[in-house]
């Protein structure tokens, strides 16, 4: 690293962390800053909750919609079942026949 870029990022270091302390010393001497800081905490707790809240409807319609395509596609088994049952039903069976040539 070049000396003039380890000044230039030495020099923002120094000035985030004069910032830092100011806005503690701020914290410190201001009450009106605590309570700012208490509404968005509580706006923030209320977000996660809002978000939960979205996150677990969002997972419920997605579990029903899984469970539609599940049923549908049963649905379309049992039919397909029930089709090569009725098809198979209509072939003449050799091994049922009441033919006395094919029995010995």
């Amino acid at each position: 690293m070049k000396t003039a870029r380890i000044k230039r990022l030495t020099f923002i270091a120094m000035l985030l962390w004069l910032i830092h302390g100011g806005v503690l010393i701020a914290f410190a001497v201001a009450p009106e800053v605590e309570t700012v800081t208490h509404v968005a905490d509580l706006a923030r707790e209320k977000d996660i909750v809002w978000l939960s809240l979205v996150t677990a409807i969002a997972a419920i319609v997605f579990s029903a919609w899984l469970v539609r395509q599940l049923v549908a596609q049963q649905s379309q088994v049992v039919k397909a079942l029930q089709d090569l049952r009725g098809e198979l039903g209509a072939r003449p069976c050799i091994y049922l026949s009441k033919d006395p040539t094919l029995n010995p």
